[in-house]
């Protein structure tokens, strides 16, 4: 909202300035969540080391949430899109954009965990395949939609794929959703299923594997309905 507000409003100046406070604020979250074994990013991060849920050494908590990594792959591609209007120039190197960098890894990284039969990811990323883990929809359409949007804007500089190939682990993901997570009732209304319907950390929500399984597994929610049809949007272009 800040930045395209300044683009809207603002000066030039003010602008830059903008995009260089949301890049900063990315790096803040990024460089005390991440993961030094998954290269993925975790839920959340404690400065004190102090709350229940956090590593006491690393402040961090314990797992990788599909919908938080969701959030986070959103705001890249949302931000870069008002940065460069939905055309990101050719850049010299993957450090020429922190946002760049960050979304073209992070992609990377998460491909791998996509199921190779349904093209959806799972509730707990870092623990995909473990016993209880589910496919999980409304991170799964996050992912899709961050993909379409990536190729679109061409954000996809650096991967390790050429980028018609992030469309279709994209698309993918998206017909994976509706062949096996999508039903139609007898009055045509549809029904996306196995979407978490909340996830959080406090002293009652201490982040570990059993708790991201033990919160409501709901259909419809708007986290994961929002996604899927900006997804679909970007499958028109």
């Amino acid at each position: 909202f800040y930045l395209e507000y300044e683009k809207r409003f603002g000066t030039k100046e003010e602008f830059d300035k903008a995009y260089d406070f949301c890049c900063n604020q990315i790096d803040l979250v990024t460089s005390h969540t991440l993961c030094p074994d998954c290269k993925l990013y975790h839920h959340a991060w404690d400065s004190a080391h102090k709350q229940s849920w956090a590593d006491k050494k690393t402040g961090r908590s314990a797992h990788v949430w599909c919908r938080a990594e969701g959030w986070l792959m959103m705001t890249l591609v949302d931000l870069l899109a008002i940065r460069y209007d939905n055309n990101v120039p050719r850049l010299e190197s993957i450090d020429s954009d922190p946002l760049v960098k960050i979304l073209n890894t992070l992609t990377d990284k998460l491909i791998p965990l996509q199921d190779s039969k349904t093209h959806t990811w799972q509730q707990v990323l870092d623990c995909t395949g473990k016993k209880g883990n589910y496919q999980e929809m409304t991170g799964t359409c996050m992912f899709a939609y961050t993909m379409l949007k990536g190729v679109r804007i061409n954000a996809y500089q650096f991967g390790k794929k050429p980028a018609s190939a992030y469309r279709t682990v994209g698309k993918n993901a998206i017909d994976g959703v509706f062949a096996n997570y999508v039903t139609t009732d007898e009055n045509g209304i549809m029904w996306m299923h196995n979407c978490c319907a909340v996830a959080g950390l406090s002293d009652s929500r201490n982040g570990s594997y059993e708790y991201y399984l033990s919160e409501p597994i709901i259909d419809n929610d708007s986290k994961g309905m929002g996604p899927l049809f900006l997804a679909l949007k970007e499958l028109i272009y």
